[in-house]
């Protein structure tokens, strides 16, 4: 479960305010998102409350498929929310996934009832698809559902924009700090830097000396 961040750090976000919770614990799989193989080094992402929605984890990429991006909004992968409906709180997850036919990825949006032992709604059409499904088994007089605002898509969009550009740019910096570590002008392993063009003299059984270098 949840509860407010006594520090007040609240912020806003498209013009609706947000407060930084802490969590009693975490849900498995989800923070970080499962399958993510770079997330486990990146900076943990502190959950946000925004009204009655509190996005849990902002997803860690959206893949080229065109199966993840409408024309407004983009469904990351990890993607998860947790939100308030009917006076119970409802896990919103979007999950990779392969389409059977077509063999290529997409996105599968489901929403499980938060009392640890529901059974979880799939689809893989649209977060309002798999809403509807909720809304007709547990209130079949409800009105039509709004799955992009009951997954959070509209408030966190941009809060999830920031998040991801953060992401690839402490990934990048990883990538360019490990492939700089394997040059071979880094060092000698012995604390002592060698240039690629350093001249070496080998002694041989002449009086001759040999010089080997890059020329």
């Amino acid at each position: 479960q949840a509860e407010s961040d006594e520090s007040g750090d609240d912020d806003f976000q498209d013009g609706k305010k947000i407060k930084k919770i802490k969590l009693h614990h975490n849900h498995d799989g989800l923070l970080p998102s499962a399958g993510d193989k770079s997330s486990s080094d990146r900076p943990a992402f502190q959950p946000q409350q925004i009204d009655s929605l509190t996005l849990l984890n902002p997803g860690s990429e959206i893949p080229k498929s065109e199966a993840f991006r409408t024309g407004k909004y983009k469904y990351p992968v990890g993607y998860c929310s947790q939100q308030m409906w009917k006076g119970q709180k409802w896990l919103n997850e979007v999950i990779k996934t392969t389409d059977p036919l077509t063999k290529m990825e997409i996105p599968l949006f489901r929403v499980t009832n938060d009392d640890g032992n529901s059974r979880p709604y799939k689809s893989t059409v649209s977060p309002s698809d798999v809403w509807r499904m909720v809304a007709r088994d547990k209130d079949p007089d409800a009105s039509d559902v709004d799955g992009i605002k009951l997954f959070g898509f509209d408030v966190t969009r941009k809060m999830v924009k920031k998040w991801l550009k953060q992401c690839k740019h402490h990934d990048q910096s990883n990538k360019d700090h490990a492939t700089a570590s394997r040059s071979p002008n880094h060092g000698d392993g012995k604390g002592n830097g060698v240039s690629s063009g350093t001249k070496i003299i080998l002694k041989t059984s002449g009086s001759r000396q040999r010089g080997l270098g890059r020329r």
